[in-house]
């Protein structure tokens, strides 16, 4: 079961300065998943669709999975899937269920995540429970928005696994950066971010034999109804499939405000009058971001998990005068005695800048994208999609607005307090232009002492 996240006075130090230890695990494979599994899952889309909370039943030797999904827009939908069959599940026992469609995914097996190369790269903190980070890589399958590189790009794909007694692997949080279900698992691998609440063993195989014995009766699915499932690339088009061919039939489909807060301790529908996030003029945070694809060690881009600190300021003489340093170190393993990357903003662009641990410092380049104003949100239309309050993983004692702000092809997510108070961003679907796509705040300092002394200050360019 997740505990309370509440940190002792160690753990608020590892916060401070955040990196993944380096253990006797590093290099092993990600371990496989229980035989059976139980789990409540929040679940963040790539575009912009509805916030779910995804309650899931495995049993991997059947081939086996169900899903009840409940999204914030009063949507339900109930999916079994039985190997690479598809069964639409009403809401009540005396509808017949629909199905099979066959689907280009089937249920994996219990090494799902060991078979795409997933490795241990050591432990750390995630919600303030002891994890497991694992990394694979996937080719890029998103497009690019820019030249395509000579060799296909491979992209991050990471599981972050509890520290239990148990051998198996107990995810509490998984990303992707892909959009195309890297990992091949039915319906919730369609999701960029999943976060578990509880994720669990179970002894019991037969638990779904029910509604597979019913499957035995289904109604055949419509020609129309199994092309647009078949063909629907993101979680926007798979839901819009069912109720656009069965909006007729609501016990399909039709939910209630109540039921995702009834998965997901607190999640529900946004307060009308949610106000976009708005940062303090002055502001510090500490966490991790993590790169989008992986990067030839002779670039000095670092490793694809980077410890990282944020100095922002934005004085009362306004634009001219306004700072941003993004301080990351370019080993995952250490914030101190590591070669560290810089990014200085301000509002002529961005200059980037490596400095060895020999203090050598060399000039990576220009952009001319600067400094974020610190009503950022607001400017870019950003929306509040739903409100989880006083989750005992995400967010124990406190509300937190999940907000998505539309960027060309791609989406921005970002998870804030009503007091503007950070925990997580993401800018998704990635088109391989941009080194960073996810970034976890650790601490969140909103009247920080004193910065270091000429902290704005850039190096020489050489």
């Amino acid at each position: 079961m997740t505990e309370t996240s509440q940190a002792s006075p160690d753990l608020k130090d590892y916060n401070l300065h955040p990196v993944i230890q380096d253990t006797a695990k590093r290099g092993l494979p990600i371990p496989e998943m229980p035989e059976v599994w139980v789990s409540r899952a929040l679940v963040n889309p790539y575009y912009d669709d509805e916030i779910r909370a995804v309650q899931t039943v495995c049993v991997h030797k059947k081939a086996q999975m169900f899903h009840q999904s409940y999204g914030v827009d009063k949507t339900a939908f109930f999916l079994f899937f039985e190997g690479s069959n598809l069964y639409l599940m009403p809401h009540d026992r005396a509808t017949a269920p629909i199905g099979p469609i066959a689907m280009s995914t089937s249920v994996p097996g219990q090494n799902m995540f060991a078979m795409q190369g997933l490795l241990n790269q050591g432990s750390g903190f995630l919600f303030n429970q002891p994890v497991d980070f694992h990394l694979g890589y996937s080719p890029e399958a998103n497009g690019y928005k820019g030249d395509a590189p000579p060799t296909v790009m491979q992209t991050c794909n990471w599981v972050w696994t509890r520290k239990t007694q148990e051998t198996e692997c107990l995810p509490l949080r998984w990303f992707f950066t892909n959009a195309n279900n890297p990992c091949g698992i039915p319906y919730l691998g369609l999701f960029a971010l999943a976060t578990f609440e509880s994720f669990e063993p179970s002894d019991a195989a037969d638990q779904l034999d029910w509604a597979s014995a019913r499957c035995k009766n289904a109604e055949a699915a419509s020609i129309s109804l199994s092309t647009a499932l078949q063909d629907a690339k993101d979680t926007k088009s798979f839901h819009d499939a069912i109720k656009g061919n069965l909006k007729d039939r609501p016990e399909f489909w039709k939910g209630s405000a109540e039921q995702p807060g009834q998965i997901i301790t607190g999640l529900g529908p946004a307060a009308k009058d949610t106000v976009e996030p708005e940062w303090n003029k002055r502001i510090k945070m500490t966490g991790f971001t993590y790169q989008t694809s992986k990067h030839d060690p002779s670039e000095g881009l670092g490793d694809a998990a980077m410890p990282l600190r944020v100095y922002y300021d934005w004085p009362s003489t306004g634009l001219q005068d306004a700072h941003m340093l993004t301080h990351l170190s370019l080993n995952q393993h250490k914030w101190f005695d590591a070669d560290h990357m810089d990014i200085f903003l301000d509002a002529e662009g961005n200059d980037t800048f490596v400095t060895a641990q020999d203090g050598h410092t060399k000039f990576e380049g220009h952009d001319d994208t600067g400094i974020v104003k610190y009503n950022w949100a607001a400017m870019d239309h950003g929306s509040a999609k739903a409100s989880l309050r006083d989750n005992p993983l995400i967010c124990p004692g406190e509300v937190l607005n999940i907000t998505t702000l539309p960027n060309d092809d791609r989406h921005f997510w970002v998870w804030y307090t009503p007091e503007n108070k950070g925990r997580l961003f993401m800018e998704i679907p990635q088109k391989a232009d941009v080194l960073l796509v996810l970034t976890d705040y650790y601490t969140y300092d909103m009247d920080p002492p004193a910065f270091p002394q000429n902290w704005w200050k850039e190096p020489t360019k050489t």
